[in-house]
């Protein structure tokens, strides 16, 4: 593992731009970003529909991050339903005949009540001079819908992590299949799953091997750098070491700015450090 920041091999390099949907603070999941947010290396514009959790965030984390009690969607109103935990709750009801037959997932979905919102585009949320790096969607079920009401965003960005489910744990959701088509027609490509975490079906409490949701990471295609700005391999490459450890990857981002210098230096100069690491 490498103990150096791409920040400390490219001291220019701007701060990460982070917008993050569904951002809660949740100490057993804390975002893969969180590192940079602490460094100072990376502003977060969070949006996240409960209040409270909302203004935790801007009590604990000051500016220039900024968090707004906002329920991203499709700009129509729609009704939110909350859940018996918090993070569970949704635009979409809970599917509860599949939830129950799994152990803790029931109790931890359980509708407790729903009211109208309000929901907010993201092309509408984040201001058109904001240029957005990165993204991270845990929005429960309602992620293929933001993301198409955030194309303009979308296209600026490098990479985003994103939930995706693999069964219909909110009615009506779009699956991983769907997201997943809709995001390579969008230019990214599928990069890894951070972890794949089973649960058990009752009566059993533990050993289960069912995956019914994980986080993805996508990228833009390694076969399109040539498409992205200098700046934008910078930020690409920063994602892949910094957050992922993905140092294959980072070395191409930059073997692709050496190409248009028509040198070897950040390549080589990355790969020698990495080595001494």
């Amino acid at each position: 593992m490498s103990d150096f920041s791409l920040y400390d091999f490219h001291p220019g390099l701007e701060r990460l731009e982070i917008v993050d949907l569904g951002a809660a603070d949740d100490p057993k999941w804390p975002p893969a970003y969180k590192p940079l947010m602490r460094a100072g290396r990376a502003r977060v514009t969070g949006f996240e529909p409960d209040l409270v959790a909302c203004l935790a965030l801007s009590s604990k984390y000051k500016p220039p991050h900024r968090f707004f009690p906002v329920c991203a969607g499709d700009g129509r109103p729609a009704r939110f339903h909350t859940t018996t935990y918090t993070q569970t709750s949704s635009l979409l009801e809970p599917n509860t005949p599949l939830l129950k037959l799994f152990h803790a997932l029931h109790e931890l979905t359980t509708p407790v009540s729903d009211a109208e919102v309000k929901t907010v585009r993201l092309d509408d949320a984040i201001a058109p001079d904001d240029d957005v790096d990165y993204l991270k969607l845990d929005v429960q079920g309602s992620e293929l819908t933001v993301l198409q009401g955030g194309e303009r965003v979308l296209g600026g960005a490098v990479a985003l992590q994103i939930e995706v489910s693999f069964a219909e744990l909110y009615r009506g959701q779009p699956l991983f299949a769907d997201v997943d088509a809709y995001l390579r027609k969008q230019g990214f490509w599928l990069h890894l799953f951070p972890g794949l975490d089973p649960v058990t079906m009752n009566p059993f409490r533990t050993g289960g091997r069912q995956v019914l949701w994980t986080d993805v990471v996508y990228t833009r295609h390694p076969q399109e750098l040539d498409a992205l700005s200098e700046a934008k391999l910078w930020k690409l490459a920063l994602v892949l070491h910094d957050i992922y450890r993905s140092y294959d990857f980072a070395h191409a981002c930059l073997a692709e700015i050496d190409r248009r210098a028509g040198d070897r230096t950040q390549a080589e100069r990355y790969r020698a450090r990495l080595e001494q690491a």
